[in-house]
């Protein structure tokens, strides 16, 4: 939830990328562990809200900072909602970026370098890198997740304005281990 109280919610329908000329796994016939395991993401919004506002949920949390130096997974068990909430970490791994991506991402947030089709091309890469690091970390688990809370990479602060950019395509993660992914 952000200052002002908004949530978006992404629930990608298969091959939607693949569709609009993306390279994506879902068009392999092949599916990975964690596909063959996970729910199916042709959610409508009443279902995801369900899913969020059930009694037991698995959310696997992804964060990468402002260091740029990788990403940070955690499986929690949600138990219950809102204040009384109980929440458990099931599962946690750290993933070190290489140091060219880490170049690139550092070079996104110098606005002399990066213009908007900089950050354009680089919300799509991140996105896409991310979604990797995620289908691996899933390949990996045994943990079934119902849900993905994804961050993004952090790419601007402007404290003066109480702003800040987070890219890395939502869309992208979603289709890549489907599962819905709230950004």
């Amino acid at each position: 939830r952000s200052t002002y109280g908004t949530i978006r919610y992404y629930a990608v329908q298969p091959n939607q990328y693949q569709q609009a000329g993306y390279d994506t796994a879902d068009s392999a016939d092949q599916k990975t562990p964690a596909q063959s395991r996970l729910r199916e993401p042709r959610m409508i919004w009443n279902e995801i809200r369900n899913l969020l506002s059930s009694q037991s949920r698995n959310i696997l949390g992804v964060m990468s900072g402002t260091s740029a130096d990788g990403l940070e997974l955690a499986v929690v068990s949600c138990l219950g909602s809102g204040k009384s909430m109980k929440v458990n970490l099931l599962e946690h791994s750290s993933v070190q970026f290489e140091s060219s991506f880490h170049d690139e991402i550092v070079k996104t947030f110098d606005p002399s370098l990066s213009g908007v089709d900089r950050v354009n091309s680089m919300n799509f890469l991140i996105g896409k890198k991310h979604a990797t690091a995620i289908r691996s970390f899933l390949d990996r688990t045994e943990v079934k997740v119902d849900a993905i809370a994804y961050h993004g990479q952090t790419v601007y602060h402007d404290p003066a304005v109480h702003a800040t950019l987070q890219i890395g395509e939502a869309d992208i993660v979603s289709s890549e281990t489907g599962l819905p992914v709230v950004f």
